[in-house]
């Protein structure tokens, strides 16, 4: 199943997500206080962001969770774009 996460949610009993896209609310990387972030878990990170040296940097997908897992959109991000997978017990 294909989800479109836009807020706080947690990954239900049984299930594994990946994400595999993270949809900013803007196009440009340059602008030095432009910061897609989101929690997993509580703990902040930047989806991506200019360095300043030239360079951007990305985070790393896909980012797979285990059931229990919370993830939440936090700044300049609409979502995320997410599989879900139900796991053989």
């Amino acid at each position: 199943q294909v989800l479109l996460v836009s807020s706080l949610d947690t990954v239900p009993q049984g299930k594994v997500w990946k994400i595999t896209s993270i949809l900013a609310t803007t196009s440009s990387t340059s602008n030095t206080s432009y910061h897609p972030s989101f929690k997993i878990d509580g703990y902040s990170h930047q989806a991506y962001g200019y360095l300043g040296n030239g360079t951007v940097r990305e985070f790393p997908l896909p980012i797979w969770l285990p059931e229990g897992v919370t993830i939440q959109p936090i700044g300049f991000m609409q979502g995320f774009s997410i599989v879900e997978f139900t796991v053989n017990q």
